[in-house]
């Protein structure tokens, strides 16, 4: 985790001129992200076949975080399918609301049945792989904040200059890109086991 924010944070003083083309979102950084996730969900599934619960965990966090990538959770709605405002503003249509909350209801039941199929697994026959995932998601949560970061020193009247703007934004993609890997890396952790 400290090794990806370093080499991100030193590809972005180096190339400080283009990060930010690289660095764009659905740039080359984040597209690259996004299917290193498609091939993690693929693995998770041929894990899970493969009679390994945390298999369908993994499968099911990354088809998440790609979602969460690709900002899938406002790219059909009016506001972001976890906005208050989507189910409380009267100018939403229903239908809008109800597909919105169907959604956010299957992702839910999705992640509830692959924490439960997984839960003996995570806490007690692959201690390794859930302190993998675990260390997901505290890089996860480290790395929103990097990304909020810049937009709360300009609300306090801190804006970041170009260079930095550009070091901050490479430091985030770069370390976005080191999620799905942190996720295979899990699935590789687990012990060998054949199906029953």
């Amino acid at each position: 985790m400290v090794a990806t924010l370093v080499s991100a944070f030193v590809v972005g003083v180096a190339f400080s001129g283009s990060a930010l083309d690289w660095t764009a979102e659905a740039g080359p950084v984040e597209t690259a992200t996004v299917c290193l996730y498609g091939v993690v969900i693929l693995a998770g599934l041929l894990v899970w076949r493969q009679g390994q619960a945390i298999g369908a965990l993994v499968g099911v966090a990354a088809l998440l975080m790609a979602l969460c990538e690709l900002d899938a959770h406002a790219a059909f709605t009016r506001f972001g399918v976890f906005s208050t405002r989507l189910y409380a503003r009267p100018d939403v249509p229903l239908a809008e609301k109800i597909a919105a909350a169907t959604a956010v209801a299957l992702l839910a039941v999705l992640v509830i049945l692959a924490l439960r199929s997984a839960w003996r697994d995570l806490t007690g026959r692959a201690p390794v792989p859930a302190a993998t995932l675990a260390v997901v998601v505290v890089f996860g949560l480290v790395l929103k904040q990097i990304d909020a970061l810049p937009r709360q020193l300009h609300g306090l009247g801190l804006p970041l200059s170009e260079g930095l703007l550009s070091v901050s934004k490479a430091v985030e993609e770069i370390g976005e890109m080191a999620l799905p890997l942190l996720l295979a890396l899990a699935l590789v952790q687990l012990p060998h086991r054949r199906r029953r």
